[in-house]
């Protein structure tokens, strides 16, 4: 019987490591904070200035509690791109881990470069409360220092 429903239970498994890579458990503010980072860079554009993170929020469908244990932090972003910029951080919601939403969005033609948009928004990244889920791992930064040898 074990070896009848190994596969099956493989196939479970996977798709329970993915649920967790896309809603991970111990999503925080720093998580949040290095999300929003890479998805600057992996966009093309600056990154970005200010890191106003708001408290954890969880989420409700019309005053509802229907999303029982999910949850989300958001940051308020103002972010100059071009409209390919634009179209990349709105497909990338798809596919990017963890699963993050764009909200509240204004976008503005930038008086002075002429390719480029003031994109202001609301950027939610998302969790789920779930205590038997692989926790992400955080790992150590490679952080430059604007002087080489530092202790010396």
């Amino acid at each position: 019987m074990y070896q009848k429903n190994k596969k099956e239970r493989e196939k479970i498994e996977k798709l329970y490591a993915d649920f967790s890579k896309l809603l991970p458990p111990n999503q925080d503010e720093k998580f949040s904070m290095v999300d929003l980072q890479r998805l600057a860079k992996e966009i093309g554009v600056k990154e970005p200035a200010a890191y106003n993170v708001s408290a954890r929020q969880n989420v409700t469908s019309n005053g509802s509690n229907n999303f029982t244990g999910v949850f989300y932090y958001s940051f308020n972003q103002s972010w100059q791109m071009t409209y390919e910029q634009l179209k990349k951080i709105l497909s990338h919601q798809k596919k990017y881990t963890p699963l993050y939403s764009i909200n509240s969005i204004v976008i503005t033609n930038n008086s002075d470069k002429k390719e480029q948009l003031d994109v202001s928004f609301e950027i939610r990244f998302y969790g789920f409360v779930d205590d038997l889920a692989e926790k992400r791992q955080w790992f150590d930064f490679n952080i430059p220092t604007a002087k080489p040898d530092l202790f010396k």
